[in-house]
């Protein structure tokens, strides 16, 4: 039945449950947000923030209850994080509805610089207008420390082949021979 042909009383029935659709939906997906460990914000078209979850708060040093509509999105990277975003990351976003990379964060007082793991989402109306953007942040320090421990450990190992005063020998778990330095 369309929308001209329904009663008064049928409207506002449709209504009143399309609204405890929505809040039965949005309370449990805010309260995912708020709980989960990664950063979670979203800006304004112009880079105004207009939310950013309790974990985000935490990681970037603002207080629950802090103002952050006139916090723009550059208070949170480094100088030379800027153009990445600006130039690249929400510009990419804007165009192809999401951007995908890695950038650095800082902390509110600036005393500490963290890389991330990002994606940006472009949020448009009807008419395909940029209406905000949303972005998921995860800290990846500690697999940045990881991948830098793995560099070095192999930079060693490859030392010590290399002046190995014997010869040496690998072999993979099957027995297969993967090289060998014969000194």
């Amino acid at each position: 039945m369309r929308d001209e042909d329904k009663t008064k009383k049928q409207l506002i029935s449709e209504l009143t449950e399309l609204r405890q659709h929505i809040k039965k939906i949005s309370l449990p997906l805010i309260h995912t947000i708020e709980a989960t460990t990664d950063l979670v914000c979203m800006i304004d078209k112009e880079g105004n923030t207009l939310y950013l979850n309790l974990a985000g708060r935490k990681i970037l040093g603002y207080g629950d209850d802090e103002d952050l509509s006139k916090v723009n999105v550059t208070e949170y990277c480094p100088e030379d994080s800027i153009p990445i975003l600006m130039n690249v990351a929400l510009p990419t976003a804007a165009n192809d509805g999401i951007w995908e990379g890695e950038l650095i964060l800082r902390t509110k007082d600036g005393l500490k610089e963290f890389p991330v793991s990002q994606k940006i989402i472009s949020h448009k109306n009807l008419q395909g207008e940029i209406e905000y953007f949303s972005t998921i942040i995860h800290d990846i320090i500690a697999r940045k420390h990881i991948e830098t421990a793995l560099v070095e450990s192999e930079l060693r190992f490859r030392s010590l082949m290399d002046q190995a005063p014997f010869s040496i020998e690998l072999y993979d778990i099957k027995g297969n021979w993967l090289r060998g330095i014969i000194s």
